[in-house]
């Protein structure tokens, strides 16, 4: 299985109505009278997927500064998900910035049982971590994310991805309503 410890960093915002974003990404052209030069903007598809938290009962991993998740595509094609641990503090010191420490494994079983037998990165630390306890579920979170590829002249390219997010607590309360607005290049 893959790992990968990175610094992940990423600029996120809140809009309340992600269709004056997706207007704006549409119009690039405009943006060479803003100062930022020849821009293109590409969609480059979708990827949606949900996200389950875990922790132990008494919050080892956010004790230890970080969140627990494993992803899964919303679609089941045979691929399996991700498991991740993403540090709680940014390093950033700009508004809407967000650098903090990334690690994550492919793992081919969703199920938060079997990260305690995942072979790299994130299963060992999950083992140090959790010990004996048990995983539990805290929420999970359902995205709607559409990509796109940004390019401009002289600079890496980068993307975009516009998330529309539902919030589901893991006692069984009503589900939040969905956020129709992060947007979050990286």
């Amino acid at each position: 299985m893959t790992s990968v410890d990175a610094n992940e960093i990423e600029w996120q915002f809140d809009a309340v109505d992600l269709r004056s974003v997706v207007r704006w990404l549409s119009e690039p052209a405009g943006w060479e009278e803003e100062g930022l030069g020849p821009v293109r903007v590409a969609p480059a598809g979708s990827d949606n997927h949900v996200d389950v938290y875990l922790d132990t009962d008494d919050r080892r991993f956010h004790r230890a500064g970080y969140a627990l998740r494993i992803r899964r595509p919303t679609r089941r094609d045979g691929r399996g998900g991700e498991a991740a641990l993403k540090a709680l503090e940014s390093t950033a010191a700009q508004p809407g910035l967000r650098a903090r420490r990334e690690v994550s494994e492919a793992i081919a079983e969703t199920d938060p049982s079997s990260l305690t037998q995942a072979p790299g990165a994130v299963g060992e630390r999950v083992r140090a971590v959790a010990g004996t306890k048990p995983l539990l579920s805290l929420f999970e979170v359902r995205t709607r994310r559409r990509l796109f590829s940004v390019e401009a002249d002289g600079a890496a390219p980068g993307e975009i991805g516009l998330d529309e997010t539902g919030i589901r607590p893991a006692d069984g309360a009503p589900p939040e309503p969905p956020d129709t607005g992060a947007a979050t290049p990286s």
